[in-house]
């Protein structure tokens, strides 16, 4: 499991430098992204690929020395293959497009988790993939609607930090927000359901989910942090005691 960690996280350090290159101008109109290395100009777009190309070869390498070919393939490899391009083809193109742009991003982290199963030689269930998918796209759109409200706020140009924030309506990405969220809770409300009938006892789980997905969405629709999902998740109580509660339950429970 290891050199999964490892090797994506190469790969992901791959592709955040080849999407700070691309995207350096829009970047430095940003009050936080203008201070990112390329954008502020600590280090040349020369340099910057240098360190893409070589964060990438190791990556793979790792992932391609590290596990044996399961029916003909390696599936761990595989999975970082299309993680990558998946990566570069976002910045490269979809970034740009309204809608895809958060669509194909979330492909990025269903193949993350597809790539962890592999790693410990299990089959990731369409439950966990599809899951995983309507989380991603909570946190996509609910990114989307923090830049538009960080640029109202700055009273910035919409557009001139990401050019797809133009054809993103905020009344459009609340309810997108709104909708993801509610995706996510009838998606694990169905999971416990249908695929943990066995356990009842493990609907109980529901709740600190349930409460998790309201306060993230309570504070998607009042403060620009929902732009950066780490941040706001760190400086909500009620969130990250939803998240520490599902983990003790799951594991009490499971």
């Amino acid at each position: 499991m290891l050199p999964t960690v490892v090797g994506f996280s190469l790969i992901s350090s791959a592709g955040y430098i080849f999407n700070d290159v691309r995207n350096a101008e829009e970047d430095r109109h940003h009050p936080r992204k203008r201070k990112r290395p390329v954008a502020a100009g600590a280090i040349s777009e020369r340099e910057a690929y240098l360190g893409f190309v070589l964060f990438a070869l190791a990556g793979l390498g790792i992932l391609a020395a590290s596990y044996p070919a399961t029916v003909g393939l390696n599936r761990v490899l595989v999975a970082g293959l299309l993680y990558f391009g998946v990566t570069l083809s976002y910045s490269s193109y979809f970034r740009k497009v309204a809608y895809l742009d958060v669509l194909v991003l979330g492909l990025g982290f269903v193949l993350r988790v597809a790539a962890g199963a592999f790693a410990i030689d299990l089959d990731p269930t369409w439950w966990l993939l599809g899951l995983t998918y309507a989380l991603a796209l909570l946190l996509g759109f609910g990114k989307r609607l923090g830049e538009t409200q960080l640029a109202e706020k700055k009273q910035m140009t919409l557009g001139e930090t990401r050019s797809s924030l133009i054809r993103y309506p905020a009344a459009t990405l609340r309810n997108l927000v709104t909708l993801s969220g509610f995706g996510v809770m009838a998606s694990y409300l169905a999971y416990c359901l249908l695929e943990r009938s066995e356990n009842p006892v493990f609907l109980l789980t529901l709740a600190p989910v349930v409460t998790g997905i309201f306060s993230y969405l309570r504070m998607a629709w009042r403060t620009d942090e929902v732009e950066v999902p780490e941040r706001l998740f760190f400086s909500s109580r009620v969130l990250l005691g939803s998240v520490l509660l599902w983990l003790s339950m799951v594991m009490l429970i499971a």
